[in-house]
């Protein structure tokens, strides 16, 4: 039984690498999902309520902790444990990802204020967020990734001591993009803390039953 057990973590383990070495999906990544949509679906049902209203604060939740997340502790985990051209891929292959996520949760919020808010400040403030996500998800990650691509070839090329103009003209630009990319990233942030600020101070979120 023991070995029977083993072999079918090692087929597994197996079909896993081969999937991963194929650029395959991995079906089980859909359980959470899977589990929050019946979840969702279960609690509409005991308690129907308005479902933007519910976007709205899933959307301002979701984009709070994702963004303060990736920020403050992923960003910097994997700066300080990974080579430089490791944390590029791997941001490469979030950004994409990670934006298109703010911006759809920005864009239930921005709605929601939109229909339901008469707080002029507050509007604002959640379409300014949704323009910085969707400016980062269809402008700056392309061409930061864009610009990435050419200044980390040329670097592997040439080396990180080059003198040619190409280098640093290649070098410069990623650099403002990127630059422009975590302004924008942590304005999106900050747009977001005064919001959730503004949602527990004005009463708009409230815990009485």
């Amino acid at each position: 039984k023991n070995k029977t057990t083993a072999h079918s973590f090692d087929h597994m383990a197996d079909s896993n690498n081969k999937k991963e070495a194929e650029g395959g999906f991995d079906a089980r990544f859909l359980i959470a999902p899977a589990l929050w949509m019946g979840t969702m679906a279960g609690a509409c049902f005991l308690y129907p309520t308005d479902l933007l209203k519910v976007g709205h604060l899933f959307g301002v939740s979701l984009n709070f902790g994702m963004t303060s997340y990736f920020t403050c502790v992923a960003g910097t985990v994997m700066f300080n444990n990974l080579s430089r051209p490791q944390f590029a891929k791997v941001q490469s292959k979030l950004f994409p990802i990670y934006f298109g996520l703010q911006s759809v949760c920005s864009f239930l919020t921005a709605l929601s204020m939109h229909k339901y808010s008469d707080h002029s400040i507050q509007k604002i403030v959640a379409y300014m967020c949704f323009i910085c996500c969707i400016t980062q998800s269809i402008f700056l990650e392309p061409k930061t990734s864009s610009a990435m691509d050419v200044f980390f070839k040329l670097r592997k090329d040439e080396g990180d001591d080059s003198k040619s103009e190409q280098f640093k003209k290649a070098k410069g630009k990623f650099y403002a993009f990127h630059g422009v990319s975590t302004l924008c990233n942590i304005a999106t942030l900050l747009l977001q803390t005064v919001h959730i600020y503004w949602l527990c101070q004005s009463a708009k979120f409230s815990i009485d039953v």
